[in-house]
């Protein structure tokens, strides 16, 4: 009974930080930080996951190599099957992150148009390492085009007069 109870609280902790951190970066409050936000949330939910695991571990199994290792993985795979179940996430955007896609680099150009009025332009290229890269690619062009539509948004936040 001990057994499980332990085995429920070292997986169960996690599951539950990435849930919770995972709606509250879909509140509305957040939706003008999406870039910043979005770049957090992916740093912040894999480390802070892997943290809890370990540290909530007996000596033991944290001397494990292959515990170490493998054990942190098991949260993720248990959030993604509860995303999936209750359609958090589908499951386009996490066939578009296990394998990934590498963003290259990216620019602006300011275009200058009339009477002190300018146009933003953003640019960005990525690549992609699928077996199915036509079908990832469109996906991926849309995951890149909402990412800048939003940094175009807030700039436009930014750079307009509030009356």
């Amino acid at each position: 009974m001990r057994s499980t109870l332990r085995w429920l609280l070292v997986l169960g902790i996690p599951v539950t930080y990435m849930l919770v951190l995972r709606l509250v970066f879909d509140l509305d409050i957040f939706r003008n930080f999406a870039a910043v936000m979005s770049l957090t949330f992916l740093f912040s939910l894999p480390f802070g996951s892997g943290y809890l695991i370990i540290a909530l571990s007996s000596i033991e199994n944290v001397r494990s190599r292959s515990y170490r290792i493998l054990m942190p993985w098991i949260p993720i795979l248990i959030l993604l099957m509860i995303t999936m179940a209750f359609a958090i996430e589908g499951w386009a955007c996490w066939l578009m992150i296990l394998p990934g896609f590498l963003v290259l680099d990216g620019s602006y150009e300011l275009e200058r148009l009339h009477d002190g009025l300018y146009r933003l332009h953003l640019c960005s290229h990525f690549t992609l390492r699928t077996d199915f890269n036509f079908y990832a690619g469109w996906w991926a062009g849309w995951i890149m085009k909402d990412i800048q539509n939003n940094i175009l948004h807030v700039i436009q936040t930014r750079c307009t007069p509030q009356l």
